[in-house]
């Protein structure tokens, strides 16, 4: 549907949106209490959410500033050509 960072940012905002949701789903499931003390905590959740956030971000904002330097080449080499052009068209 979506490439490049608009399509890692809708996939982040879906993936967090499914972990928050699952993470209330989880809670509703019949696990005996001290398998769930054990693995599945408030906190626990709260700190994966914040990594995978971070994680998130710092991925997202890397592959940003990767395409912003590929478009920064890109205008750089278009523009050395049309002042190329330009310099043909005055020397004719």
């Amino acid at each position: 549907i979506a490439s490049g960072p608009i399509g890692w940012i809708i996939g982040a905002v879906l993936g967090i949106a499914i972990g928050i949701a699952g993470a209330g789903a989880a809670k509703q499931i019949p696990i005996p209490s001290l398998a769930l003390k054990m693995v599945l905590t408030d906190g626990k959740i709260n700190d994966a959410r914040r990594k995978l956030q971070d994680d998130i971000e710092e991925k997202v904002s890397d592959l940003a500033a990767k395409r912003d330097d590929d478009i920064e080449a890109q205008v750089a080499d278009m523009v050395s050509r049309e002042i190329d052009s330009l310099s043909e068209i005055n020397q004719m």
